[in-house]
């Protein structure tokens, strides 16, 4: 099912409920951010692939009420575990240059050669994003997009030091979690 609002969830897990469909896990998958579009690729399935990281906060034209009250109104309605995606590299093509996250947190990022800035390792990144998602009630992660540096990065630096950084980061941010 393409879920496009909270409205759209909300009356899906109503949908759940009455019909007595033991629905137990939820994830919210891409399309909840707060991202910047600069143009869409048309030959791109998510149609997104220019899109960028604005902030840690869910998109409010989609979500008016937020991520809390839709997790809460989850987990009232029967779902035990509330699931959020993101990719490792913040969105699609990072996070925005715009961003209040790069301009308040410059030292958390690097640039790829192609000028996308992107979470550098070793720094407070995902355990930042990550306490958000917690106070929302977020239960689980999927983490997404994580042969792009592979691609982005390369002989840029060393992609193996660099992506076990990432993982270090995002097994600290999770045990914090």
């Amino acid at each position: 099912m393409l879920f496009r609002s909270e409205t759209d969830i909300k009356k899906t897990i109503d949908y759940f409920k009455t019909t007595q469909i033991p629905v137990r896990y939820l994830m919210l998958d891409d399309g909840w951010l707060d991202v910047e579009q600069t143009k869409t690729d048309e030959n791109s399935a998510e149609g997104i692939s220019d899109s960028y990281l604005r902030s840690f906060e869910p998109n409010m034209e989609k979500f008016s009420h937020g991520l809390k009250n839709l997790i809460g109104y989850a987990k009232n309605h029967g779902i035990e575990s509330f699931g959020i995606w993101h990719t490792l590299n913040g969105y699609w093509r990072g996070v925005s240059p715009n961003s209040s996250i790069v301009n308040d947190h410059p030292d958390w990022f690097t640039t790829t050669k192609t000028g996308q800035i992107v979470p550098a390792s070793g720094n407070k990144f995902y355990s930042a994003w990550y306490k958000i998602l917690r106070g929302y009630g977020v239960d689980f992660l999927k983490i997404d997009n994580q042969a792009f540096h592979r691609l982005s990065l390369i002989y840029y630096r060393s992609i193996p030091d660099y992506m076990a950084g990432l993982q270090t980061d995002l097994r600290k941010a999770n045990e914090e979690y």
